[in-house]
């Protein structure tokens, strides 16, 4: 952790963890949300590249946990897996949504999704029931499809004051907003460049009310800084 006050780092826990302790094996792209009502951190089974990997930390250390929906208490420095988890109705394209956003007014955990023919939807985890529901995106209100839109690979960036998430398509170029209280995805703008799939990163500045892009053209390319303005 990093205390901005503070100006200084903290480990919370280490890369390997005691002997007896259970932790995330292949935490590679995965959702990762802190939850402001149990003040807890919440990992949601993603990208993990040691699927088909042997685990790296040695036998006397912690066991490694892949795939399954686990819990960072930040107070008592430990992990646990959760009995409850959703389930999985998508052919196993859960494990490909690369990014979460927490949703204090629903108390929910939401993943954007792609599903080949299916199209593009939004994975809703209620935390309290410990179930999944899937809302399908097919279309934007514009009638325009995004379908072939690698959603679930991208970061997220949400306005919680207008209940607004934001998402940039990466292979069509475009802004995509979607609405957490209507549910529904509208397309806002074409991209000034198309982005790279996988690395497209979004932050919401709340202070000024617009979305942050920093455009990463390679991973070791000079990065350039879009700002949208979602009043004009």
């Amino acid at each position: 952790s990093y205390s901005i006050l503070g100006n200084d780092w903290r480990l919370e826990y280490p890369y390997c963890g005691p002997h007896g302790d259970l932790q995330p094996a292949f935490p590679d792209e995965v959702g990762w949300v802190y939850d402001t009502t149990r003040k807890l951190f919440w990992l949601l089974p993603g990208f993990m590249y040691g699927k088909n990997h042997s685990y790296q930390c040695p036998t006397t250390n912690a066991q490694g946990v892949a795939f399954r929906i686990m819990q960072f208490d930040p107070t008592r420095h430990s992990w646990r897996i959760l009995e409850k988890k959703p389930s999985d109705d998508l052919d196993g394209q859960v494990s490909n949504m690369h990014f979460a956003q927490y949703d204090p007014v629903e108390d929910t955990i939401l993943r954007l999704y792609w599903h080949g023919g299916r199209g593009v939807g939004m994975a809703v985890y209620h935390l309290k029931s410990g179930e999944q529901e899937y809302v399908g995106l097919a279309r934007d209100s514009t009638s325009r499809y995004i379908n072939n839109a690698r959603l679930n690979q991208e970061y997220t960036a949400v306005d919680w004051k207008h209940r607004q998430l934001y998402v940039i398509s990466p292979l069509e170029g475009r802004l995509l907003r979607y609405d957490l209280a209507k549910r529904r995805m509208t397309y806002l703008a074409d991209t000034p460049i198309k982005a790279k799939l996988d690395t497209t990163i979004l932050v919401w500045d709340s202070v000024n009310d617009v979305l942050l892009w920093p455009y990463i053209p390679t991973l070791d390319g000079q990065v350039t800084l879009y700002i949208y303005h979602p009043d004009t």
